[in-house]
């Protein structure tokens, strides 16, 4: 069977298997010294963790074999063909082996296994994703236009329809001072008070919570995450009958590619309606903020 015979099934098949022999790979170095060990800088300068690569080499590994030309866009390695660089191709592979490493390697609950595939070269275009929480074992995914699951059962986002008192998750690795952050947005906090902030430290991982009903929303306003890292999540979040935005309000479709930084919102269609009125606000407040690179 040639490569473009494969449905999306087969696809969700072929990831979740590698996400799960990833997972075999580092199971016993979690939170150990080791898999904080510093391998090497990656292509835009980013530290690569043990535990990163070591997820990373399996992935791979379950990847190449499949004998096919995919493109292949992964956090550590970069961007590559998987047999030559060619302009006739329709696979894409959109890995993160990591999603938290820091976490990971600290031993901090919250860090998963990303992988999707795409049919093209942007966010709409994934037809099939998997997350791999690295601590629960739960497994998440989704098939476009066919529902969200958690370990094989359906989940969706929840009604809440009051913003105020809402669970909100944060990314709020800051590279700037906190004052300068919390500055820049705090016309758009005092809107939505009282509220609950959670830091979560892993953007795919943080989106399966919000498609799970486990977040009200969340936001990562720092103009710092790779599509990559939410390409998986952001499908599951969708099949779950969430919403991704960016601080404009706009529906999120960013190019699938290393270089490519966003900021955005996960968040449930009964909850937009209520941060609508708030998204001028919002846009004010996020249009000073910086590219961190």
């Amino acid at each position: 069977m040639s490569l473009s015979d494969w449905d999306s099934q087969k696809w969700l098949n072929k990831i979740v298997h590698a996400a799960k022999k990833a997972y075999e790979s580092i199971e016993g170095i979690i939170g150990t010294p080791l898999a904080r060990q510093r391998i090497r800088k990656n292509q835009l300068g980013d530290t690569t963790l043990c535990i990163d690569k070591t997820a990373e080499d399996v992935i791979l590994r379950e990847m190449g074999k499949i004998n096919q030309n995919i493109k292949v866009i992964t956090e550590e390695t970069g961007e590559f063909f998987t047999q030559q660089e060619t302009e006739e191709f329709s696979d894409y592979l959109v890995i993160d082996p990591i999603d938290g490493s820091h976490n990971a390697s600290f031993g901090f609950p919250m860090a998963c296994i990303s992988i999707a595939h795409a049919k093209g070269p942007h966010l709409d275009d994934v037809d099939a994703g998997v997350i791999m929480n690295i601590f629960s074992k739960d497994i998440f995914t989704a098939i476009k236009g066919k529902g969200a699951f958690r370990n094989g059962f359906p989940i969706h986002v929840n009604t809440r329809k009051v913003l105020p008192k809402c669970l909100f998750g944060m990314n709020l690795s800051v590279d700037e001072t906190l004052a300068d952050f919390v500055n820049r947005y705090a016309k758009f906090f005092d809107k939505c008070k009282p509220m609950r902030i959670r830091g979560i430290g892993t953007d795919g991982f943080a989106l399966t919570l919000v498609g799970s009903g486990q977040l009200d929303l969340f936001l990562n306003l720092q103009n710092k995450t790779r599509t990559l890292d939410i390409a998986a999540a952001a499908l599951i979040l969708k099949e779950a009958g969430g919403i991704l935005i960016d601080p404009y309000g706009n529906v999120l479709n960013s190019l699938l590619a290393l270089t490519t930084r966003i900021s955005f919102i996960g968040i449930s269609p009964t909850l937009k309606k209520q941060l609508d009125p708030l998204i001028p606000i919002l846009a004010e407040c996020y249009k000073n903020q910086p590219s961190i690179l």
